[in-house]
């Protein structure tokens, strides 16, 4: 009698996962496996606009089962999956694996099952052509070396739990430090495995949502540091159609290929071309005159909205400073971000995105970044 109740649970989960699947929304299903029984699990569904997501839904793991409904679909197709488990001292809680990209579409329904530890590569039946795709050239990939990338990912979390735990010495925090610059260094070794095979994959297999996304970050891999890819990478490139060449994902293609000159303190701050909510031209010589403090940030970078009160005490304190935010999402989530944190001050978006304006002060591209111009428009300071 004492396992009737455990049962029950299971039993209501997967009626409320059984009901219709609403004609312009999806449900997703899930069962996983690995995890100790009194462990208590979350899994948290993200929706993807651009380069950042946002998680929108959240449900606790009853026998290794979770689910999702939503009743509707907006913005991109684009979601993934990630599971993590509370902390005792209250915490941020401790990342459990590296998701699954998913690709929604109205009326689908989404079973995933497999090692919750390597949820990345569990399988995924779903009736989305573009999941399909996924999964197939996935399965194309070493096994060893996709289960490789994937517990680097948990120990790298892991590694940042005992940093910004609250409990570690300055020398122990060091030292674990020095553990993720070994973790990274691993990371890079397998990925520079996967990446060939990557390429290979994409030479013969169909060429959907998820290998073009792999292609996109691939083409700024290419260009900075594996010239040994170049000529397979362009095989790849040259069997794109021009549809999938114009298309958002194509472009970043494009934009990653481009090189982008370094701007350097004490050389005049170039006068790029941003865009404003309505759509208009905008560009910093419009501050001729005035100190600028240009802030890169998107809707997805923690930092980048913990920085925001200093920022809005920044513009709202010194008048002789231009407060400039550039946003790198695209223009559905750049103004979803606004709204939620309250902009006040100037607020445009770079239409190229992390691929943008942003890589002429770090290399490699990173948010958020700071950039200070003087009242001559010249770099004084980046970081």
């Amino acid at each position: 009698m004492k396992n009737i109740f455990p049962c029950l649970l299971l039993l209501a989960l997967l009626a409320a996962c059984n009901n219709d699947v609403p004609k312009a929304g999806a449900i997703i299903e899930g069962k996983v496996t690995g995890f100790p029984a009194e462990d208590t699990i979350v899994a948290s569904l993200f929706h993807y606009e651009g380069v950042s997501g946002q998680e929108i839904m959240m449900d606790t793991l009853v026998d290794g089962c979770f689910c999702f409904r939503l009743d509707s679909l907006v913005g991109s197709n684009r979601y993934s999956i990630s599971l993590t488990k509370g902390r005792p001292n209250g915490n941020f809680p401790s990342v459990l694996c590296l998701g699954p990209k998913l690709y929604l579409e109205p009326g689908a329904k989404v079973r995933i099952s497999g090692d919750g530890n390597h949820l990345y590569s569990a399988k995924i039946d779903s009736p989305v052509k573009e999941q399909k795709l996924r999964q197939r050239f996935i399965k194309k990939l070493s096994a060893e070396d996709r289960n490789k990338v994937e517990e680097l990912f948990v120990e790298d979390y892991a590694v940042i739990d005992q940093i910004y735990g609250g409990t570690s010495s300055e020398a122990a925090i060091d030292s674990l430090r020095a553990v993720r610059r070994k973790i990274d260094e691993l990371q890079d070794s397998v990925h520079y495995l996967l990446q060939e095979q990557k390429l290979r994959v994409m030479e013969t297999e169909e060429l959907g949502q998820f290998a073009l996304e792999e292609l996109s970050s691939l083409a700024y891999t290419v260009t900075h540091g594996r010239e040994d890819l170049r000529e397979q990478f362009n095989r790849v490139y040259d069997r794109l159609t021009e549809e999938q060449k114009q298309s958002p994902i194509g472009k970043d293609i494009a934009n990653k290929l481009e090189v982008i000159k370094p701007v350097h303190e004490g050389e005049q701050f170039p006068d790029y071309v941003f865009k404003d909510g309505a759509g208009a031209d905008r560009m910093l010589s419009e501050f001729s005159g005035k100190w600028v403090l240009v802030d890169y940030w998107n809707r997805g970078c923690g930092p980048c909205i913990a920085a925001m009160p200093e920022i809005k005490e920044i513009s709202e304190g010194y008048k002789d400073v231009a407060v400039v935010s550039i946003s790198t999402d695209n223009e559905v989530a750049w103004k979803d971000a606004q709204a939620q944190h309250g902009i006040t001050w100037t607020s445009w978006r770079d239409p190229k995105g992390t691929d943008g304006t942003v890589r002429a002060f770090k290399d490699p591209a990173g948010i958020p970044t700071f950039v200070v111009s003087t009242r001559r428009g010249l770099l004084s300071k980046s970081q």
